[in-house]
């Protein structure tokens, strides 16, 4: 039966499958906390003989001079910007003068009060399911009253992290919050990607595509984790910092439009449609990448190697439909087919010499997408391993895959993603009224990946909000076969 040798510890031979279940866990952990914006705020800014100082690969002072001297402010958008204004308070203490700050809904009472800025830095917060409201309007009309008001020597921290696009909604006239938010929502609900969905964002905004920057004379220092596979300047959260790209925006939005048959009145054809106007003069800025999810990976690749596995970081740019991408990588541990995951000839190298009977952990990262075609409630991760525990079925070895969102949230739920072996299926299906019981493939087929998973905790994920994000994570962890059919010792 599977699931039954182990390794041996302080006289207890835990069961191999729970141990991938538990390290599973442990290795998301390790993942989420590398990420964390303080940490990564903390390591990257300093105050050095009354410079600010940035370290890139070594600690070096930002060029031109940066010297704070009571006249520091701070904007930010996102999931993760809050511990980040925190941090930069502690370092920069009363020379801030002034922050706004727009992050999710139910943020605040999430974290201790250590984790969130105090005065003079205002929280407001909006966009509930990541979505744009009226809250979060508010924000960014505070934004750019504060940040027009600035001169060339102040300093303007802009702190940019994923959700920051629906956290910052403010449209270009004469579009309306409401005709922005129905069409993002199209064209999320047709299974646009998230570079897709700001391409189009940025067309209808007032502040995306550098037009935060555009509204300010202050030096900018733009701090800003990537939520994007690749992590393009121009696309996390719109780009509110990045000059737009010289040619190409507006096709491109059209273009995503027709793609996916989404139609629009005149009012946002023309906004869409019209003519770039003469480039602004933009403020001095300094763009800085601290946090992604390259840095998430291998941080999980440390841990899973001291708890003894053989680690492959797959890729950092996984995409694709969620639900085939996770019978796709379930594949691997089963010795079947693969190729569809489109992994570099370096990783098919790495996957294929693996050591016989040995403990394994294959890391992914990126953003998968899902179509909704159904009726049910689910997200991305949580889609991604129903569909893998449906292929896994059966299987004859131990095998667990966790995917997971690093912000704690996956779509319009409380779970941040489930963790599967291959008696999931069979066990949660026992666990159903007869009345109600159904095969797994009809949640699958109805988007209803969270009522499937819903109230087993062993297998749905939810750890809340974790302060950052950086994209998913999927784990997944097996042993390699061995001729003989034995099992190693993990």
């Amino acid at each position: 039966m599977a699931g039954r040798s182990g390794s041996v510890g302080m006289g207890y031979v835990l069961p191999r499958l729970a141990r991938f279940h538990r390290d599973s866990r442990r290795i998301f952990n390790a993942a989420v906390y590398a990420v964390q914006p303080q940490v990564l705020t903390r390591k990257n800014i300093h105050v050095i003989n009354d410079q600010l100082n940035f370290k890139v690969g070594r600690l070096s002072p930002l060029s031109p001079v940066y010297k704070p001297h009571y006249n520091v402010f701070i904007c930010g958008m996102g999931k993760a910007v809050a511990p980040m204004a925190a941090q930069l308070q502690n370092i920069l203490r009363s020379h801030i003068q002034r922050g706004v700050i727009s992050v999710p809904i139910g943020f605040t009472q999430a974290f201790r009060k250590s984790r969130l800025p105090q005065h003079p830095i205002e929280v407001i917060e909006g966009a509930k399911d990541n979505i744009p409201d009226e809250s979060s309007l508010l924000a960014s009309q505070k934004i750019v009253q504060m940040i027009e008001s600035l001169t060339e020597t102040d300093i303007l921290f802009v702190l940019i992290t994923g959700g920051g696009s629906a956290l910052a909604p403010l449209p270009k006239s004469p579009v309306t919050l409401t005709e922005k938010q129905d069409l993002i929502r199209a064209l999320s609900r047709a299974g646009a990607s998230i570079e897709e969905i700001n391409t189009v964002r940025t067309r209808l905004s007032a502040l995306k595509g550098g037009q935060l920057l555009a509204r300010t004379r202050a030096r900018v220092i733009s701090l800003i984790l990537s939520d994007i596979i690749g992590s393009p300047l121009h696309l996390i959260a719109s780009g509110p910092t990045v000059p737009p790209l010289p040619t190409g925006r507006i096709e491109d939005a059209a273009e995503i439009l027709l793609r996916y048959n989404i139609e629009v009145n005149e009012k946002l054809a023309g906004v869409i449609n019209q003519s770039s106007a003469p480039q602004p003069q933009f403020a001095s800025v300094e763009n800085h990448i601290i946090g992604s999810n390259l840095i998430a990976l291998e941080a999980a690749k440390e841990e899973a190697l001291s708890l003894g596995y053989h680690v492959v970081i797959a890729t950092d740019r996984l995409c694709g439909e969620a639900r085939n991408v996770g019978r796709d990588i379930v594949k691997i541990a089963m010795d079947r087919d693969s190729s569809n995951l489109n992994l570099n000839e370096v990783i098919h190298e790495q996957l294929k010499n693996l050591p016989k009977g040995a403990p394994v952990c294959v890391l992914f990262g990126g953003e998968t997408t899902v179509k909704v075609t159904g009726t049910g409630i689910g997200g991305r991760n949580q889609e991604l391993a129903l569909s893998a525990a449906i292929a896994l079925e059966g299987f004859h070895r131990d095998v667990v895959l966790l995917s997971a969102g690093t912000d704690g949230i996956d779509g319009p739920t409380d779970a941040a993603g489930a963790v599967v072996d291959q008696n999931t299926v069979s066990s949660r299906m026992s666990l159903r009224d007869f009345e109600i019981k159904a095969d797994a493939s009809s949640y699958l087929f109805n988007n209803d990946s969270y009522n499937f998973f819903k109230g087993n905790d062993d297998t749905h994920l939810k750890i809340g909000h974790t302060g950052t994000n950086v994209m998913d994570v999927q784990i997944l962890l097996f042993e390699t076969a061995i001729d003989n059919g034995s099992a190693s010792q993990l």
